[in-house]
């Protein structure tokens, strides 16, 4: 089928789009939605760069849908109208169990004729976490819920020692229930790594986020042939 990816840019939109791959689907394209006027990414706080990098990385078109709280639900429709004039045959969600996510998604998808998919759905959230990293992918930690982890993981390479920190803290290490976002800067998906480093922080409310910005194109690291990720 051929398909475009929803991307937050994070963990669980990567594993779903490699998850994708292996059932055969062709990824054509990545979106994410952006709040207009404003320079980064809805809830991950993720700057326009950024994403431009990753989807060069990994070698795919990506579309940046600005959009408001008000017309979000349409505008999203209308793109998946756009892409199905193009021949796409559905969407991927990287959605995990949040039954609110699926139906709104699928409901999307079904006004603009096409099919939602979600490959993680309803698999243990802890197993996802770490198949995540089995598979050489690589993540950095750029918003957490301090109501839910500390502010101190905001930077941190996602790692089997920092899921039993979080674990330790009572934190949930899918990020599931809303205790952090990442963003995925290399794996066997990516064609070089996106070399970033943390450039200030934010916070509002209980959320805290670390803004990444991408080194520029002499500092990327083009990944020698049979080096693992």
């Amino acid at each position: 089928m051929k398909c475009v990816l929803s991307n937050s840019g994070g963990k669980d939109s990567c594993l779903a789009f490699a998850r994708a791959l292996e059932a055969r689907h062709e990824v054509l394209g990545l979106f994410t939605t952006v709040p207009q006027g404003e320079d980064a990414s809805y809830f991950h706080h993720l700057p326009r760069e950024l994403l431009a990098a990753q989807a060069e990385a990994l070698g795919i078109p990506l579309t940046l849908l600005s959009t408001s709280p008000s017309t979000y639900e349409a505008d999203f429709e209308a793109l998946l109208m756009k892409y199905a004039k193009r021949g796409i045959q559905g969407c991927i969600f990287g959605d995990i169990d949040e039954e609110s996510h699926r139906a709104w998604g699928e409901a999307r998808c079904r006004a603009a004729g096409i099919k939602a998919l979600f490959p993680l759905w309803q698999e243990p959230r802890e197993a996802l976490a770490h198949e995540f990293l089995r598979r050489g992918f690589s993540a950095q930690i750029t918003v957490v819920n301090e109501a839910l982890l500390a502010p101190s993981f905001l930077g941190e390479t996602l790692s089997v020692s920092i899921f039993q920190r979080m674990k330790a803290a009572g934190a949930d290490v899918s990020g599931e229930g809303g205790e952090y976002h990442s963003f995925v800067t290399d794996g066997p998906l990516f064609h070089r790594r996106v070399t970033v480093r943390g450039s200030s922080l934010g916070n509002e409310g209980p959320y805290h986020w670390l803004t990444l910005e991408v080194l520029k194109d002499e500092d990327f690291t083009p990944r020698r042939e049979g080096e693992t990720p």
